[in-house]
């Protein structure tokens, strides 16, 4: 008997671990994965199972509704931090779909004005044939494949001219490979037991401190925001007007202010995620070859979603955000300095290099922000301070690079 109860006490820690995953397992197929808590970057998504709308934000388990206080604006009808917008464009109205992740959604906490696509639109104001209405899509935390599932069910029945695919090129090539994006043992060990996913991502969320977080929003009498000012400046965008005075931007919620300069995560914690997205140009053999597998999955998707954009009459435009540490060379020798290693043994320009190429090769428009965001970042920071987002400054590069772009194309003619 005693034998017996000994044996009981001491399958019970293992039939809980068990009885755990199983749990874990079936609550990250019905809640989209418990966004932060099971999360793993390069996990195949299921998206591609949702038939409407909201349930690609569920698979996304994008915490919103309609109506939602979402930092500086209110959520439109169909929960999206964009503008109301009908399914059917107005005439003489040249419109834009843009799809993207977090950094279309608010970058880290950025007031709506000040997002790219945001000064995109208040740029091409007067600039183009008839009226530009811009609709953004994006969803935070998503990947080229969930984009591109967006476009289909979302995107390609209101009938855009253009639409653009913001590609964040630290975070999409790690999306669509498991394999890039597991670099260490604990990565591969999460992506095959749940439970030490759950433990490995509530310790990593517990470095992030909260008390670090800036405020997500913006005072109405905010004065004008700065843009970036290198020696040889690119177009200058006309500021974005107030937000009381637009007609053309999301319900204003109750404000506070944005401070670009106030960190969010942990040094550790910053320099963790940093680490993981070096990979995309690392030069190791090894790493080397997942990423041209890598490559290759993500050319494909944005190859199809080219096809069907245009089967739909719309141009496909790909914008290409690059990944802090390929701007910031001190923060790139601080992070290989850690590990042993020399900056000259990541080629930072490998993804761009590789994404142009095809882009080039398939006939679409391809914006680079690489180099300026490096000129610039000569002069002033670019990305919010240990935050992994490009900063309010950034932004305005993106949108003069996409708004020359756009014109000089003649995409809205």
């Amino acid at each position: 008997m005693r034998r017996r109860r000994l044996l009981v006490l001491a399958a019970s820690p293992l039939l809980a671990l068990l009885v755990l995953e199983a749990g874990l397992r079936v609550a990250h197929d019905l809640c989209g994965g418990l966004k932060g808590w099971l999360y793993m970057a390069g996990e195949p998504t299921t998206s591609e199972d949702a038939l409407a709308l909201p349930q690609l934000m569920a698979a996304a388990d994008c915490p919103v509704a309609p109506g939602a206080k979402s930092g500086d604006v209110v959520l439109n009808s169909r929960g999206l931090r964009t503008i109301e917008y009908a399914d059917a464009k107005a005439a003489g109205t040249r419109r834009i779909v843009v799809l993207g992740d977090s950094h279309t959604w608010n970058s880290g906490g950025m007031p709506w004005r000040s997002l790219w696509h945001s000064r995109v639109a208040e740029a091409l104001d007067g600039r183009s044939a008839g009226t530009v209405e811009l609709i953004s899509l994006g969803v935070p935390q998503a990947g080229t494949a969930f984009e591109a599932r967006m476009w289909q069910l979302e995107g390609a029945r209101l009938e855009p001219d253009v639409v653009i695919l913001a590609v964040s090129v630290g975070n999409d090539f790690l999306e669509v490979s498991g394999e890039l994006a597991d670099q260490t043992r604990l990565d591969r060990c999460a992506r095959v037991c749940y439970v030490v996913r759950l433990l490995r991502n509530a310790w990593r969320l517990s470095r992030a401190d909260p008390a670090l977080a800036p405020p997500t929003a913006l005072a109405l009498a905010t004065p004008p925001l700065p843009t970036a000012s290198p020696p040889e400046p690119l177009a200058t965008l006309p500021e974005p007007r107030d937000l009381a005075a637009r007609v053309d931007v999301p319900h204003p919620s109750k404000l506070g202010r944005y401070d670009r300069t106030a960190p969010r995560l942990t040094v550790a914690e910053h320099e963790r995620i940093v680490l993981g997205r070096c990979c995309i140009s690392d030069t190791q053999p090894a790493t080397t070859d997942m990423f041209v597998r890598a490559l290759e999955q993500l050319t494909d998707i944005v190859q199809q979603l080219d096809a069907d954009v245009r089967a739909h009459g719309a141009r496909l435009v790909v914008l290409l955000i690059p990944d802090e540490h390929q701007v910031d060379d001190g923060l790139l020798q601080h992070i290989a300095s850690k590990q042993g290693r020399t900056i000259e043994e990541f080629d930072i320009g490998r993804p761009q290099r590789a994404l142009r190429d095809f882009c080039v090769a398939q006939g679409i428009p391809c914006v680079d922000a690489l180099q300026p965001l490096r000129e610039r970042a000569r002069h002033e920071p670019m990305f919010n301070v240990r935050e992994t987002h490009l900063n309010d400054l950034g932004h305005a590069v993106l949108a003069e690079l996409t708004v020359e772009a756009l014109l000089d194309a003649h995409l809205l003619d």
